[in-house]
């Protein structure tokens, strides 16, 4: 899981190093401290808080000694307040644990799901459920937004967010985890994931 991780954050240092190289030139060259100077200065500061933060987003420092639940709880309260909107959420009282490397998958998929109804799907109303239901834990985000071609390429193309779906569902592939997703352009988008349940523990 450590690889997803370091994927995420490596484009936010690579930022961070072009404009710490642009700002460094500038000294050296004994460039006056100009308002173009200052705004890179600003730039780089802000990327440096940006990548802590995300850091932070991605792997919180409690995020094993809290249950799936509380860890989904989280990370919606945190996206509500980071992106000034409401998350509508209907999760169960019961506790619910996985296996530690699915956990984290579990946490950091549904994280990435939320921030792409805000980034790509446009969408005005978010839902995430989870319910465990006979034999299967269902954990499903769905969005009123623009939606997009089920049939997205694996690689490139111009839908992000599908390209990011089809390798969140090879990672999830690993675990004998199973990705639903029912969309259309304009129509918003339902994602599900289905986790047997011998993988779950409840108490």
């Amino acid at each position: 899981v450590n690889y997803l991780l370091q994927d995420q954050v490596d484009a936010a240092r690579v930022e961070a190093l072009q404009i710490d190289i642009r700002l460094r030139r500038l000294q050296e060259n004994d460039v006056p401290r100009t308002p173009a100077v200052e705004e890179i200065d600003v730039m780089l500061r802000q990327v440096i808080r940006d990548t802590r933060s995300l850091t932070f987003d991605l792997y919180p420092p409690f995020i094993h000694d809290v249950t799936l639940n509380e860890a989904l709880l989280w990370v919606k309260e945190r996206i509500e307040e980071q992106y000034e909107l409401t998350i509508y959420s209907d999760l169960p009282a019961q506790r619910i644990t996985v296996e530690r490397n699915l956990y984290v998958l579990l946490y950091m998929g549904v994280r990435e799901l939320l921030v792409n109804c805000i980034k790509h799907a446009q969408a005005r109303r978010i839902e995430m459920r989870m319910a465990l239901v006979q034999d299967i834990l269902s954990i499903t985000v769905r969005d009123d937004g623009i939606g997009f071609p089920e049939e997205v390429p694996a690689v490139g193309g111009e839908h992000c967010a599908g390209v990011g779906l089809y390798h969140m569902r090879e990672r999830f592939a690993d675990f004998g985890v199973r990705l639903a997703i029912a969309t259309a352009p304009r129509e918003g988008s339902t994602v599900t994931i289905h986790v047997p349940a011998s993988l779950v523990e409840t108490g």
